[in-house]
């Protein structure tokens, strides 16, 4: 962004918005079309971006950072109005150590399947956990949800919907690493997982 007589002024009329929303929270786009913050100890980030391709298909291993998410071809910070907000939630191989005995992308994807459930089937509010593997010392678990700034109909959307994100990423973050947090025992997505595994252990018995 550039400051004309005063008044800030963004390349794109979306990125603009997106500041709209974001000033309403306390936050700011910066003139990269990101926006970072902390919140408990764990960095936030919000990028405006030109999303390539299905939002929501991508297998568990892929992806990369907010950038990466973008594959290049920013169309100008932001052109097409896609945002995307970004949680680093630890390095693969350290978030395995707590989970010795089982699989832990197996177990992403089950989450990720829960997730979409809970909300409703769209991938956006959803949020995806994925592979971040543009990092210096490995790769990483990161949440991602994805929006557009014509989906925000007013601020307070978009503070409920950064909310979420904030809280699903932090339960997350609580439940791959249980030394960050409380125990993330008879937390929902736990339930949700036990009792699937009680209704199939039913259904063989049958």
């Amino acid at each position: 962004r550039t400051s004309l007589g005063g008044t800030t002024v963004y390349a794109t009329h979306y990125m603009a918005e997106l500041d709209g929303f974001l000033r309403h929270s306390g936050l700011r786009l910066k003139a990269d079309g990101t926006c970072q913050f902390l919140f408990e100890n764990h960095r936030f980030v919000i990028e405006a971006t030109a999303v390539r391709g299905d939002r929501g298909d991508d297998d568990d291993e892929g992806g990369g950072g907010p950038s990466a998410e973008t594959n290049g071809n920013r169309a100008e910070g932001g052109g097409g109005g896609d945002f995307l907000l970004y949680a680093d939630l630890g390095s693969l191989q350290e978030l395995r150590s707590y989970h010795p005995d089982q699989n832990l992308l197996r177990l992403l994807a089950y989450w990720n399947q829960i997730q979409t459930k809970n909300r409703g089937g769209g991938a956006g509010d959803a949020g995806l956990l994925r592979i971040d593997s543009s990092k210096a010392d490995g790769p990483h678990v990161s949440f991602i949800y994805y929006g557009h700034v014509d989906e925000i109909q007013c601020p307070k959307d978009f503070q409920d919907m950064l909310d979420r994100f904030v809280d699903d990423a932090l339960e997350f973050s609580f439940k791959l690493n249980p030394t960050l947090g409380p125990s993330s025992k008879d937390r929902p997505l736990d339930r949700d997982r036990d009792r699937d595994r009680d209704r199939d252990r039913d259904r063989d018995r049958d």
